[in-house]
């Protein structure tokens, strides 16, 4: 925004194990300024630049990981996310 940097993001391409031809994006952090008004636009506008550097080296899909409880889920699954693993934990 007027040329400041005002946020970033973090993400980085692996291939998979059982089909190690498979090229997989994932995302691990997005953020901006606490001071930003509109988060959700720069939240979006960077995960659009970033989806098209995942698209651009061929991944076959993108990943990411949401803690159960995340407001932040709402916002991924307006970009097309779904929900595909469910991790249980049981603390010792």
């Amino acid at each position: 925004v007027n040329k400041k940097i005002v946020g970033c993001g973090m993400g980085w391409i692996y291939t998979s194990q059982t089909k190690p031809s498979t090229k997989i994006g994932y995302f691990d952090e997005f953020t901006t300024q606490k001071n930003i008004k509109d988060k959700k636009m720069i939240l979006t506008k960077l995960f659009i630049e970033l989806e098209k550097w995942f698209n651009a080296k061929k991944c076959r899909y993108i990943k990411c990981q949401v803690v159960f409880g995340n407001p932040m889920k709402k916002f991924y699954k307006k970009l097309g996310f779904d929900s595909v693993i469910e991790e249980m934990r049981k603390i010792l």
